[in-house]
């Protein structure tokens, strides 16, 4: 039995297609619905990528990543809620800082997910090889279910 599902969002288009697809999932099953956004230091130009180096509270660099956190979880908070809102289904929301796919892994075992939703990037099979994905890796790694929505 589905009860708990995690959905994995990032804002992409296909991420967006994977949350509106854990909440069909999760409306006719019942189930309570997770998203997860992961923050990967290094991605966003005004976040370090080794955010153990910043200094104390009132350091330039600790008060932009601070203010960039909090800029983009508003960004990702409306979307999930905006989507969510169109199938009138509520969505827990969670934010975390680290690797994507050990976050995604992380989150699911923390929650006993019974189903991890994900958008696939689409990439080819030779760049899935070479770079790999989240998503790939979730779905090698994960102990439950993983779908992955193109």
């Amino acid at each position: 039995m589905v009860s708990k599902i995690l959905a994995a969002f990032d804002g992409s288009e296909p991420s967006e297609r994977a949350l509106q697809c854990a909440l069909e999932i999760g409306k006719a099953l019942g189930a309570e619905i997770h998203a997860i956004y992961v923050f990967k230091p290094g991605e966003f130009p005004a976040i370090p990528s080794n955010i153990t180096r910043l200094g104390g509270r009132g350091d330039p660099a600790l008060e932009v990543f601070a203010r960039t956190i909090r800029e983009e979880s508003a960004r990702i908070e409306k979307r999930i809620a905006d989507i969510a809102e169109e199938y009138s289904t509520p969505v827990r929301t969670h934010k975390t800082i680290g690797d994507p796919r050990e976050e995604i892994l992380r989150f699911a075992a923390i929650i006993d997910a019974d189903l991890i939703v994900m958008g696939s990037r689409g990439r080819g099979m030779v760049k899935q090889l070479l770079l790999g994905s989240v998503s790939s890796y979730v779905a090698e790694h994960s102990t439950v279910p993983t779908l992955l929505v193109p």
